[in-house]
């Protein structure tokens, strides 16, 4: 065998993660650190030494990801690295159940349903709901099966996680519930499990008999997961229930990246890692070598608000290179054109369009920015949500504005009409072409070849026509009056997803406002349409186009230059977020991945008005995220000249949220809130102790006292440096320094 010279190939951090001799130990790999290459070495390491390369188990997210680095280990030790047991946790629950089926309760042979399957085993269920037939906004069987794998994932029940995260679907509480009883039911007597089924059933069998733990965690010696901070609590257990007698566990990941708490991803994870496996050895891997000093000056700024985090500064392996771009632009509009003039620019210039990127929080932010590429002849992938023009809810609300352009236009009044309840295609092409360009007609529908139900909804929309088809070309309160018609449609119509396609409408609503004209804007989607966006996944094949994405979509990806857009409050963070604490937190760590993406240029858009549908435009200021940044970090430029940092964010007003200060988020529509009482109501209560989660201490402590060792749930243990006030100052081991309010936080005295 072939041993490399790890110390000659390695950082002084990757070399001593590498290289670890024993114990469970946690990763805090920083973006662009290395963390494939450190975790590729130490497997190498590992069976260098001799360790079986079957008793490895390496754990990752995609079994892409599995493969390729087990390639890689290949490459440094030989073909003894390929009998290294590598997989995802799905793929590994499916070979150990085959193997304890019994336990399972499972023949040997059960089967696996695919999505399709899973979804269609759903909907025979629902088909016995008299409501799914009759009730309006009933949800379809996808969106029913999202609601109960996210309930299995995070460990709640269906109606918590639909109060949590599908208030739209509160009044169907009860039947999804039912629902997901007889769902299980029905896959244990066809003797098939879904997806989420083989972790359960994993987690189960090894909890449920100590026998069954022992004979299938005695065939792995070490175990190594990938990207912890994406577990979830499933996950994690299975994790802890393989490794907790040998304890020869690595965990590799960024808490600073975690940002898929919708798909029931928990952050607390990484965090109590080393409570769960004490006493864990944490190593940070803080060399980068993606992006220039600039940018990592203001990802360092980003983290420092954080309250909970794993202490770490990023360093810069290539130099410094030049401060990072906040550009104050007016609007959307202004902020489109700043973007597509530069990356025009930029391309004519010589520069590779695949080492081009524009990020946004919601696909609906780049709207403006499509149709200015299109007009600009740049060629770009759209990655992440809806591509605009192709996606239906956009194609209703622009066939609304074409009747009001062209009353003539019988394909729009038929989209119209069809929108209604009871008027399907053919009732809608029928009473299109009876009262297409008659005005008394579209005024009335009262003799349109329409009975009952669909009569009475051609009857309501008359009004709205009314008020909306005229000579004059002036966009005026149009784009309003159909926003409000069209909202209370929308439930109807796409009951699974409806507040979020609103928010697509509202922006969509908002750049019809602005734009003045209602024939310039219908010919501005009509002949630069924004369709150029391709199938593919970010990250699939190769990029030869500009990329525009959502954050989430890019995160793992790198470019050259990366244009960040609407870097403003109630954008990035999302005014949905504001009322609780946790997913603020998760959109600092959003906006962190957005920054870390960018190789040697960022530019960061701040518009001072945003879109608010039919409020018209509303004011907006720059991310609180950026404050903590501090001055000289970035270059502010506003009309093609640098301003202060002071007129930004002024040295004598409470930062958003905090303290006295009140926080509204900016658009009128969601939460506010006013100081820290208020947002103590809305935290949601502690995570419980799982069984399988050793208690992290004895004794509670009431009030602590100066030079005190305590330990946290969250933060781990700790040394008290002050107490004040109700509060206590307490430098964590992993953590840093953190203010703590002790009759809140729950306080024990250390073990031992």
């Amino acid at each position: 065998m072939n041993v490399p010279d790890f110390a000659r190939i390695l950082n002084p951090s990757q070399l001593e993660a590498a290289t670890h001799e024993g114990g469970p130990l946690l990763v805090i790999a920083g973006a662009g650190s290395g963390k494939t290459r450190t975790l590729v070495h130490r497997v190498a390491w590992l069976v260098s030494r001799g360790v079986p390369p079957r008793g490895i188990l390496l754990l990752t997210f995609t079994r892409k990801a599995a493969r390729e680095m087990l390639e890689r280990c290949e490459g440094l030790v030989g073909p003894a690295a390929g009998r290294v047991s590598g997989g995802t946790f799905h793929s590994l629950a499916n070979s150990l159940l085959r193997a304890e089926h019994r336990a399972a309760g499972f023949p040997a042979g059960f089967g696996i349903l695919d999505q399709d399957d899973a979804e269609n085993m759903i909907g025979r269920i629902r088909e016995g709901f008299p409501a799914a037939k009759s009730a309006r906004g009933y949800p379809k069987k996808a969106k029913i099966l999202q609601v109960v794998s996210r309930a299995i994932n995070e460990e709640r029940t269906v109606k918590e996680t639909i109060h949590r995260w599908f208030r739209h679907l509160e009044a169907f509480a009860s039947d999804i519930g039912i629902i997901a009883e007889e769902y299980a039911g029905l896959k244990r007597a066809s003797a098939v499990m879904d997806f989420d089924d083989l972790l359960v059933n994993l987690a189960a069998v090894m909890a449920g008999d100590e026998s069954v733990r022992e004979r299938i965690a005695s065939r792995f010696t070490h175990v190594l997961v990938d990207e912890y901070q994406d577990t979830n609590p499933v996950q994690a257990r299975i994790a802890w229930l393989l490794a907790r007698d040998h304890r020869s566990v690595t965990a590799v990941g960024d808490d600073a990246q975690s940002i898929y708490g919708f798909r029931g991803a928990d952050y607390r994870n990484i965090m109590e890692f080393p409570q769960i496996f004490a006493p864990a050895r944490i190593l940070k891997l803080e060399d980068n070598y993606r992006s220039l000093g600039g940018i990592l000056r203001v990802a360092n700024g980003i983290l420092k608000g954080a309250p909970a985090r794993y202490e770490k500064v990023l360093r810069p392996v290539r130099g410094e290179g030049p401060p990072p771009v906040m550009a104050l632009v007016k609007d959307a509009r202004e902020e489109a054109r700043w973007v597509g003039g530069h990356i025009a620019g930029l391309v004519r210039e010589g520069a590779d369009p695949a080492e081009i990127a524009v990020l946004f929080r919601a696909a609906a932010h780049s709207f403006e920015l499509e149709l200015e590429l299109a007009r600009l002849n740049v060629p770009y992938t759209k990655y992440g949500g809806r591509r605009f023009l192709e996606a239906a809810h956009v194609k209703d609300f622009l066939a609304f504005l074409r009747v009001a352009h062209n009353p003539a236009d019988l394909t729009s009044l038929a989209r119209v009409l069809s929108l209604h309840p009871g008027i399907g295609q053919k009732g809608a092409a029928e009473a299109a072409r009876w009262a297409a360009g008659d005005r008394p007609r579209l005024l009335a529908f009262s003799g349109a070849p329409l009975r009952g139900r669909a009569a009475q909804g051609a009857r309501g929309l008359a009004p709205l026509l009314a008020a909306v088809c005229g000579e004059e070309d002036a966009m005026g309160e149009r784009p309003r009056l159909i926003l409000d018609y069209y909202s209370a449609l929308m439930p109807g119509l796409y009951p699974d997803d409806h507040p979020d396609r609103l928010e697509d409408v509202r922006e969509l609503a908002g750049m019809a406002e602005s734009s003045g004209s209602l024939s310039a804007f219908l010919a501005d989607v009509t002949l630069d349409p924004p369709n150029s966006a391709s199938s593919r996944g970010a990250g699939e094949g190769p990029r030869s186009d500009v990329s525009l994405s959502t954050i989430h979509s890019a995160k793992g990806l790198e470019w050259g230059r990366v244009f960040l857009l609407s870097a403003v409050e109630g954008r990035i963070p999302s005014s949905y977020a504001v009322a609780r604490e946790e997913e603020m937190e998760e959109e600092r760590r959003l906006f962190y991945v957005a920054v870390t993406r960018a190789k040697d240029e960022l530019y960061i858009m701040c518009p001072s008005e945003t879109s608010g549908g039919w409020e018209g435009p509303l004011k907006a200021r720059p991310t609180r995220f950026l404050r903590d940044v501090g001055e000289g970090a970035v270059d502010v430029i506003q009309s093609g000249r640098k301003v202060a940092w002071c007129s930004v964010y002024p040295r004598d007003t409470p930062e958003a949220g905090d303290g006295d200060g009140s926080f509204s988020d900016g658009y009128g529509w969601g939460p506010s809130f006013s100081g820290d009482a208020q947002l103590a109501r809305t935290l949601p209560p502690p995570r419980e102790r799982e069984p399988w989660r050793p208690e992290p201490a004895g004794e509670a402590v009431a009030e602590p006292v100066q030079g005190d060792r305590v330990c946290h749930r969250t933060f781990g243990e700790g040394l008290v440096v002050s107490v004040r006030d109700g509060k206590a100052i307490i430098d964590f081991d992993a953590c840093g320094r953190k203010l703590i309010v002790f009759r809140h936080a729950r306080l024990y005295r250390p073990r031992g």
